[in-house]
């Protein structure tokens, strides 16, 4: 995938769970190795995922492409009470080895206030020793608010910060916090360009938990429809042109919507500045995902 835009990541948590505002199953096997090989030939080559995301990992390892050779990001669980920097490090062991035991790319604190509570800097050390050893090349967070990024990018040495970014949430575009993040030479992975899966929805199907997004998303629609892009390429092209991000997660549970993403990412290659700044809709609490029932 050749383009002077950053590259995308593909995200996997579709392979284990329902997720997003339209929750459908997870693929089946063959869809998954599909998956797999279509975006390894178009020269995606980071897979996202996490112990989180059910049985993620096993499938990914599973039906991975034999002539594929990934980079993969995995992530630590979330404690579940106290900080426990020696189940962090078994957890992220059996991660390395249920994905094929070769080094991974990153590691990330899944729930980055887990490095600021108490047993935190015992946490961070935990993953400095894996990359010590080899398991991991590099360390990060994945965070969703400013406050968390700042003090957490404040009290360690990060290589890579994954964050939501769309044309919707632009809260930590506005607020300074992606450039500060850059700007450090943090390498950042943003994800929830499509606000898992809201801005290529019609504000018909939004469900009445997201009702406040109905008027954001039909603003977007008529923008992306006077710039002449499909909704998928708008959001990406906004995206992918905020100074700063280095690359772009985009999940899918089918082949046909990863075909859709490559064909939306090559319009927005070929488009010129999609300009969202009229259209943030960051006082909309219904923006952040942690808000929408489980």
């Amino acid at each position: 995938m050749s383009s002077s835009l950053p590259p995308l990541a593909l995200g996997t948590v579709q392979f284990g769970l329902r997720y997003g505002f339209n929750p459908a199953p997870a693929p089946a096997g063959e869809e998954v190795a599909a998956i797999l090989r279509f975006a390894w030939e178009e020269g995606i080559d980071t897979l996202d995922t996490a112990p989180a995301y059910g049985d993620a990992e096993l499938r990914v390892a599973e039906f991975m492409p034999a002539q594929a050779r990934f980079r993969i990001v995995t992530k630590l669980p979330a404690a579940r009470g106290p900080v426990d920097a020696g189940a962090a490090r078994r957890s992220a062991l059996e991660s390395a080895a249920r994905l094929g035991g070769r080094p991974l790319e990153a590691l990330l604190a899944h729930h980055a206030p887990d490095l600021l509570a108490p047993g935190g800097e015992a946490l961070f050390a935990a993953m400095e020793r894996l990359r010590a050893e080899g398991v991991v090349r590099r360390l990060g967070v994945s965070v969703y608010d400013a406050a968390t990024l700042r003090a957490v990018l404040g009290a360690y040495p990060l290589d890579i910060v994954q964050l939501p970014l769309n044309v919707l949430d632009q809260r930590l575009l506005l607020d300074g916090s992606l450039a500060l993040v850059a700007g450090r030479g943090v390498e950042v992975h943003v994800r929830s360009v499509f606000l898992q899966g809201v801005l290529l929805a019609a504000p018909a199907e939004l469900p009445p938990a997201l009702a406040a997004l109905r008027a954001p998303l039909e603003r977007f629609r008529a923008a992306a429809g006077r710039a002449g892009l499909s909704c998928a390429a708008a959001a990406l092209a906004f995206v992918a042109r905020c100074a700063g991000v280095a690359r772009l997660v985009v999940g899918v549970n089918s082949l046909a919507q990863l075909r859709a993403n490559v064909g939306a990412y090559a319009e927005a290659a070929r488009a010129a500045p999609f300009d969202a700044s009229a259209l943030a809709a960051n006082e909309v609490p219904a923006v952040d995902p942690r808000s929408w029932p489980a």
